[in-house]
């Protein structure tokens, strides 16, 4: 059974089992004319003598007794007051309405005023009630009745319009009871048909196409929240495809140009063999450097957990040391490194994973030399804005066409030409993805502009006062 149906039995089944409730209720009632002043009036008549003689013969058990017998029969509720206007045959504990003894007592004092018609008549919001005086040996006893006023309406209410109410009572539930199934299972109807589309194979499946969510309950959230999932595992899967795309071609060259030197290696005579065994462990170089830098994006890419970046990190150190290695390496090409702090160089720390830190840094400014003209040096920045660390590194290369700024920090992207350059070509292409990768880690933004003066500029923002506790288990999404 789905669940629009059970929804609408269980809330149809129990409007319909309150409503035969009140039915079964109701007719349990003695079905009598409806109680009004003249016929509570000769009801009381009827049984006021009986309830004084229950009363003189049993006392207040006797009395109560006689009184619940009468009120199932009748319908009307009965008190009896003695002589002194105290209520007879209550339960212990409890009493007559207020406006009962009230009329109990105005009863008793309008036979001094008016003797020939004492009884009363009162209508309350709540009941139609009357009192009748009797006199005995014993004193003057007086007997009030008292009768719901809805009871009075309902009962008066000719068979037919019951019907017609009860069965507009019943639709009306029914309907409602509809609506209300409809509105909670239509949702989830349609969060089943999208994850049906997304099990076949169709990555672009959505609950919410548009991205406007229909409602601010639970359901409404979980649609959204499927559509967040479906979103993540398009993005996953195609960025996947891509990596396994420009893996297979990176590869692809390294590999035949060792399988070219292996054979001229086989066929050549010393001096080509010597050559071509260079060539070789070259390559080799090449694709361990590509495969330490593939397992390093794709640890980033998994997520990291939060223990590996809860560390003090000195950033300050971080970029003397980026420095230090940077201006041994470029050492020869007449390119330099400069370090600029603008501000006090202590107490610029975060929570972090140095390893990770240093080698976005790296990345960034191996790029730049990489791109830097000759004789000139790259520059790199380090301040405090605000409650962020800022690193700028500048170069002074040709730069980056605009529309190609966001696309360097993909994975095995390189602008055209890059891999014409003697030098730009020796690079994998991952760099610059993965300090994008490591500084989303740490909760900062790296971005990309060229340089009004000539060359590209990279900014990494970093939150200063990020902490991550040990206690922390899930994963740092990246």
């Amino acid at each position: 059974m789905s669940l629009f149906l059970k929804i609408f039995l269980w809330f149809w089944g129990a409007m319909t089992v309150l409503v035969l409730s009140l039915i079964l209720i109701l007719g349990t009632l003695p079905d009598e004319t409806p109680p009004r002043s003249a016929t509570i009036s000769s009801i009381l008549f009827r049984y006021g003598y009986p309830s004084i003689a229950a009363f003189l013969r049993g006392g207040d058990p006797g009395l109560r007794t006689f009184l619940q017998n009468t009120e199932r029969q009748t319908g009307v509720k009965f008190y009896l007051f003695d002589p002194s206007c105290r209520a007879r045959g209550l339960k212990e504990g409890t009493q007559a309405p207020d406006d009962i003894q009230a009329l109990a007592q105005n009863t008793l004092d309008s036979i001094r005023n008016t003797p020939d018609n004492p009884s009363q008549l009162q209508i309350t919001p709540l009941r139609l009630s009357a009192s009748l005086p009797i006199a005995t040996s014993r004193g003057i006893f007086v007997v009030t009745g008292s009768v719901s006023r809805s009871l009075i309406a309902f009962r008066s209410i000719n068979t037919r319009t019951k019907i017609l109410s009860l069965s507009f009572i019943f639709l009306t539930s029914g309907l409602f009871c509809y609506g209300l199934a409809r509105y909670l299972a239509a949702p989830v109807g349609r969060i089943r048909r999208a994850a049906q589309r997304l099990s076949s194979g169709d990555l672009n499946a959505r609950v919410e196409p548009n991205h406007v969510p229909r409602g601010r309950d639970e359901i409404a959230y979980l649609a959204h929240d499927f559509d967040l999932m479906a979103e993540r595992m398009q993005s996953l899967v195609t960025a996947q495809n891509r990596l396994l795309s420009d893996v297979s071609h990176e590869l692809r060259s390294p590999l035949a140009r060792m399988s070219l030197a292996l054979e001229l290696a086989r066929r050549g005579d010393e001096l080509k063999k010597q050559n071509a065994m260079e060539r070789i462990a070259r390559e080799a170089i090449r694709l361990d450097v590509l495969i330490g830098e593939l397992l390093t994006l794709s640890r980033l890419e998994n997520g990291l957990r939060a223990e590996t970046l809860n560390n003090a990190v000195d950033i300050a150190s971080v970029v003397c040391g980026v420095e230090a290695d940077a201006e041994f390496e470029s050492q020869n090409a007449g390119r330099g490194v400069k370090v600029t702090y603008s501000g006090p160089e202590e107490g610029i720390t975060m929570r972090g994973n140095p390893e990770l830190l240093h080698r976005a840094v790296e990345n960034v400014t191996r790029n730049a030399l990489r791109h830097t003209n000759d004789d000139s040096t790259v520059a790199i920045e380090l301040h405090s804005e605000g409650s962020d660390i800022v690193i700028t590194i500048s170069d002074g290369g040709p730069g980056v066409p605009p529309d190609e700024l966001e696309s360097i920090f993909r994975p095995f992207y390189r602008v055209e030409g890059a891999r014409d350059r003697p030098d730009g070509g020796s690079g994998t292409g991952l760099g610059l993805a993965i300090a994008q990768r490591a500084i989303a880690a740490h909760g900062g933004t790296i971005s990309a502009s060229n340089r009004s003066e000539g060359g590209l500029c990279v900014r990494l923002s970093l939150p200063k006062n990020r902490v991550l506790t040990k206690n922390e288990k899930s994963l740092v999404a990246v």
